[in-house]
């Protein structure tokens, strides 16, 4: 059965709990032709992204340049910093999820990468935010 390019609805149907644990419950109606098939899926991470939202805007007011900066370097190592500290929380819980880690390892590089440009053109704005986020470099 091929599920590629079938129209998908997700419903989100409140708090649920799986066992132990609590958290957001999603549905997920997919069609098949005349068919309709469910899943559902329990995902404490649903609701994460709306905090990231806020988060990434938190972020960007603590390292913006001037008023209107959203992409400067700082803010991008800042951002990235972020995500950094949330899969390495998100590993301590699901340490077998090895597709989530190589993304990690990505994010590590483009922040590394990023640094090293900061350090060889910008060396004030280097150690402010290494300072700021407490990287050890």
């Amino acid at each position: 059965m091929a599920w590629t390019n079938l129209p998908v609805r997700c419903t989100q149907t409140g708090n649920a709990q799986a066992g132990t644990q609590t958290g957001l419950f999603v549905r997920v109606f997919l069609w098949e032709g005349e068919r309709l098939f469910t899943e559902e899926y329990f995902s404490e991470e649903i609701l994460l992204m709306a905090l990231l939202k806020e988060k990434k805007k938190e972020i960007i007011n603590g390292f913006r340049l001037h008023e209107k900066d959203t992409g400067s370097i700082e803010v991008q190592v800042a951002i990235i910093s972020e995500r950094i500290n949330y899969l390495t929380e998100h590993f301590k819980r699901h340490n077998k999820d090895h597709h989530s880690r190589r993304g990690l390892l990505r994010l590590v590089g483009q922040r590394r990468r990023l640094l090293d440009y900061l350090k060889k053109n910008k060396i004030e704005g280097y150690k402010t935010i290494i300072d700021k986020l407490g990287i050890r470099r």
